[in-house]
């Protein structure tokens, strides 16, 4: 069957790569022969970095694949919270083998740690944000859930009831 994108059949697709895969150190070397060879430098270069995209395009989809099947499994196995230790697992299996298909693909070590470092921060500061500010209420709720009351009444205010902020006058 036809690919309603490209028209093609994937067999034709796949004949049409091994032919260049076949054909291009056969037109490098026919360049080196004709003592060109700037343009066979340039070739090689160019079937190097075609290789080295096609490694990074197969990483990731390996990295796709595995992350569908590492949250199937938690899916099926996990206890309350599967579908959200699912996610989390799945989200974090893509951002690696993003990671590692970017890494491939020629991007220097440094810039990558950096933009993940950087997502990282940004990430954990709008659900800090989120959760602190514009859901105190939800946050009560939930701390109270995770550890408990330890007296059976109200959480106190963090500020103790002091209009000063939780600090006496005289500390000022």
């Amino acid at each position: 069957a036809d690919d309603p994108a490209t028209g093609h059949r994937p067999s034709e697709v796949a004949g049409k790569l091994v032919f260049i895969a076949v054909l291009w150190p056969v037109l490098v070397q026919a360049l080196t022969v004709l003592e060109l060879g700037g343009v066979a430098s340039m070739l090689t270069g160019l079937g190097l970095l075609a290789g080295r995209l096609l490694l990074a395009v197969l990483f990731f989809v390996a990295g796709c694949y595995l992350a569908a099947f590492v949250a199937a499994i938690i899916r099926s196995r996990a206890g309350g919270d599967r579908d959200r230790v699912a996610r989390i697992a799945h989200h974090t299996i893509l951002v690696l083998a993003g990671y590692l298909a970017l890494r491939q693909g020629g991007l220097p070590q440094d810039l990558l740690v950096l933009v993940i470092g950087l997502a990282a921060a940004a990430a954990a500061l709008a659900a800090g944000i989120a959760f602190g500010v514009g859901g105190r209420d939800a946050a009560r709720h939930r701390l109270e859930r995770w550890f408990g009351s330890t007296d059976g009444k109200e959480p106190k205010s963090p500020r103790g009831g002091d209009p000063g902020g939780g600090f006496a006058a005289s500390s000022c």
